[in-house]
C-alpha cells in the first residue's frame, strides 16, 4: 500500500531541507509550542494510584530495614505507616502529573527545533561529543565554542556560516570566533571591511595587512603565486571577471589577452612590469598575448591581417582597458623597498599567523581584482599537494570571512572550492554577512543556495523578515506523530496517533531573539537538530591601531599614462606577424613559464 504523500519519507540528501517530496504547507501550529495532550479526569486518577503504587513498591526495601530500627528504639508503628503514606502520596503526585502532562505531538524525523536554551545546550553538546576525538574528549585538544556549546574540531572544518542584522550580535559571535582560533595558534585569514579588526588586531610584525589603498599593507608578491598557466588563468577571470551573456565574447577575450601579457612577462615581474606592459601599444600587447596563447589571433584577425580594427575588438580593448585600471594604482604603490608577501608560502606556514584582507568600500573594483585573485590562488593551492592533509586535531587555517558579498560574486567560486576541499587539510571556513538579500541580489536564489549549504553548524542571530522567511522555508518541515484523545479504541486505550507535518521554525523565532543580560540570544543548527541558546558578551578588544592610513602613492596614482578606455584604431594597420619560429624564440626567453 503506498505510503501517502504528507508522511512519505523525505527523499532529499539534504535533511529538512524543503523539496518536492516535502511540499510547504502553512504551519498548522507555532514551531516553539509544545502542546499537550487533553487528558480525562479518569487518566489522572489511574496516573495518581499507579504512581501510588510505584512509590510504595520503591520505598519497600527501606521501609523494612527501617522496622527493626524503628523498633529497636521503642518508636510506635504509625511513624512507619506515615513514612510509607508519604511515599505513596509523592508516587501518586507523580504519576498524576505525568498522566497530566503528555505531550501531544513526538518528533518522528527531521530537523527539530528546542525552544528552550537549556534543553538546547543540553542536545547539541551530546551530539557533538559523539563527534569528538578521543584527545578532545579528554580535554587535550579545544573546539570552537558557540553558545555555550564546544564544537567537535571535526565539525569545525565543515565550516560555519553566520547571519545577522547590525546590532544583532554577528559581531559578538565573530569575535569569539576570531579570538578563540588565534588564541590556539591556527593561522586565520580574516576580511575587514570596516577597518574595526584591523584597529583591534594589527601590529606591524604580528599580522600582514593587504589592501595597498593603506600605507602600512604588504604588496602581494603576485609573481611568486601566479607560477603556472593554470593559475594565470585563474588570475586573468579574476582581474577581468565575467560579463553577462550578450558580452561573454568581450570578456573571454579580454581574459585570453590578458593572461597571455602575464606569461609573457619576465621572472619575477612586479606591478609595474605588468601596468607597463598594459599601457604599451595595442598591437605589442596582442603580439604579447598571441606569443603565448595561440588562440588570440582567432580572436583578434585584425592585427594579424593589416585590416582594420572590427567594433568587436575595440570593444574587447576596452574591457581589458576599463577592467585593469586599478593595476595602475598597484604600479603606483609598489617599489622595491617595500614587503612583499606570498598567500602561498604563507598557506604553507611561513610569516606572521594573521593575515588581514583591508577592504575599503571606496576602491570595490579593485578590492574586488585583488582580493578575489588572492582567494583563488588560495583554492589553487588548498586543492593541490602544496597544502598537506592533516588531522582536524592539529593546528588549522580559518577564512574568516564577514560580509563576504562584499569580496564580489567572482570569488564565490573559489570560496566554494576552498569549502570543499580544504576539509582535510584543515580548513575552516567561516561567512558571515547581515542579510541573505545581499548574497541574492549579486547571485539570485538558484546560485545562491549552493553558496548557503556548504556549511555543517549555522549560527542565526536576529535576522530581517526577508531572511527569517528564507531560512525557515530552506530548513523546511518536519515528521511528528500527533495524539489525540478518543472516546473509545485508537491506538492506545483511548487514543489515536495521526502522523503529520509541521513547520520547524517560524520566521518570528529568528526575528524575535533578543539581548539578554547574559548575551545575545542565538540559534545555532546542526545537521537535524537546532536550538536557541546564548552567546556571551565578549570583552571589547581596545583599539590598538587605525582602522585607516592612506597611501598617499594609491589616492595620487602613478605618474605616468592611464591606459585609454576605449583605443580607437579605424585606419588599415600594419599587420602582427606571429610565426612559428617567434612563438618559441619568445617562450625561450626568462619568462615565468620554462
Amino acid at each position: 500500500m503506498p505510503v501517502p504523500p504528507a508522511t512519505r519519507p523525505c527523499e532529499s540528501p539534504l535533511m529538512g531541507t524543503a523539496c518536492a517530496c516535502c511540499p510547504l504547507q502553512p504551519p498548522r501550529e507555532p514551531a516553539m509550542a509544545t502542546p499537550l495532550l487533553k487528558v480525562r479526569a479518569e487518566e489522572i486518577i489511574i496516573g495518581a494510584m499507579a504512581g501510588a503504587i510505584a512509590g510504595t513498591a520503591a520505598a519497600s526495601p527501606a521501609l523494612s530495614g527501617l522496622a527493626l530500627s524503628l523498633h529497636q528504639a521503642g518508636i510506635a508503628d504509625t511513624l512507619r505507616l506515615s513514612f510509607g503514606l508519604a511515599n505513596a502520596g509523592v508516587g501518586a503526585l507523580g504519576g498524576a502529573w505525568l498522566a497530566a502532562t503528555q505531550r501531544s505531538i513526538d518528533h518522528v524525523r527531521g530537523v527539530e527545533f528546542l525552544s528552550s536554551p537549556t534543553r538546547a545546550r543540553r542536545a547539541l553538546q551530546a551530539r557533538e561529543r559523539q563527534l569528538m576525538s578521543p584527545a578532545q574528549r579528554k580535554g587535550e585538544r579545544q573546539g570552537l565554542r558557540i553558545g555555550g556549546i564546544e564544537l567537535a574540531r571535526k565539525r569545525e572544518v565543515g565550516h560555519l556560516y553566520l547571519v545577522g542584522l547590525p546590532g544583532a550580535g554577528k559581531t559578538v559571535t565573530l569575535s569569539a570566533v576570531i579570538d578563540q582560533a588565534r588564541q590556539r595558534g591556527d593561522r586565520v585569514l580574516l576580511h575587514d571591511l570596516k577597518g574595526d579588526y584591523t584597529a583591534q588586531l594589527w601590529t606591524e610584525n604580528g599580522a600582514a595587512l593587504l589592501g595597498p589603498w593603506d600605507s602600512r599593507s604588504v604588496i602581494w608578491d603576485a609573481s611568486a603565486d601566479v607560477d603556472s598557466p593554470a593559475r594565470t588563468q585563474e588570475f586573468a577571470r579574476i582581474v577581468v571577471g565575467e560579463g553577462a551573456k550578450e558580452n561573454a565574447f568581450f570578456y573571454d577575450t579580454a581574459q585570453r589577452l590578458f593572461a597571455g601579457l602575464v606569461q609573457s612577462l619576465p621572472y619575477g615581474w612586479n606591478w609595474r612590469d605588468l601596468y607597463g606592459a598594459l599601457i604599451g601599444h595595442p598591437a605589442e600587447l596582442v603580439r604579447k598575448a598571441a606569443s603565448k596563447d595561440p588562440q588570440v589571433p582567432i580572436a583578434m584577425p585584425s592585427f594579424f591581417t593589416g585590416g582594420d580594427i572590427s567594433p568587436a575588438e575595440n570593444n574587447i580593448l576596452s574591457t581589458l582597458a576599463q577592467r585593469t585600471r586599478w593595476i595602475a594604482q598597484m604600479a603606483a604603490v609598489d617599489s622595491p623597498s617595500r614587503e612583499r608577501f606570498s598567500v602561498r608560502a604563507w598557506l604553507q606556514g611561513h610569516g606572521p599567523a594573521l593575515m588581514i584582507l583591508n577592504n575599503n568600500p571606496n576602491h570595490q573594483t579593485a578590492a574586488e581584482g585583488l582580493f578575489g585573485s588572492i582567494l583563488a590562488l588560495a583554492a589553487s593551492v588548498v586543492a593541490s599537494a602544496d597544502l598537506p592533509e592533516v588531522s582536524a586535531d592539529e593546528s588549522g587555517t580559518w577564512f574568516i570571512l564577514d560580509e563576504f558579498p562584499q569580496l564580489g560574486k567572482d570569488s564565490f567560486p573559489h570560496i566554494q572550492k576552498i569549502e570543499e576541499l580544504g576539509r582535510s587539510r584543515g580548513v575552516r571556513v567561516v561567512k558571515a554577512l547581515q542579510d541573505e538579500s545581499q548574497l541574492t541580489a549579486l547571485v539570485g536564489r538558484e546560485k545562491a543556495a549552493p553558496i548557503l549549504s556548504m556549511q555543517s553548524t549555522k549560527v542565526y542571530c536576529r535576522v530581517s523578515d526577508t531572511t527569517a522567511e528564507a531560512v525557515a522555508r530552506r530548513i523546511g518541515q518536519r515528521e511528528i506523530r500527533r495524539y489525540q484523545s478518543t472516546a473509545d479504541g485508537g491506538a492506545l486505550p483511548g487514543k489515536s496517533a495521526m502522523p503529520d507535518r509541521q513547520q520547524v521554525i517560524n520566521p518570528s523565532d529568528l526575528q524575535g531573539l533578543q539581548e539578554t543580560r547574559e548575551g545575545i540570544e542565538i540559534v545555532v543548527h546542526i545537521e537535524d537538530a537546532m536550538g536557541k541558546t546564548i552567546q556571551p558578551f565578549g570583552q571589547k578588544a581596545p583599539a590598538i591601531a587605525e582602522a585607516f592610513v592612506e597611501s598617499a602613492a594609491w589616492r595620487d596614482g602613478p605618474q605616468f599614462s592611464l591606459p585609454e578606455p576605449a583605443p580607437e584604431i579605424s585606419h588599415q594597420r600594419e599587420s602582427v606577424q606571429v610565426d612559428e619560429d617567434e612563438v618559441s624564440a619568445d617562450q625561450d626567453h626568462e619568462g615565468v613559464f620554462p
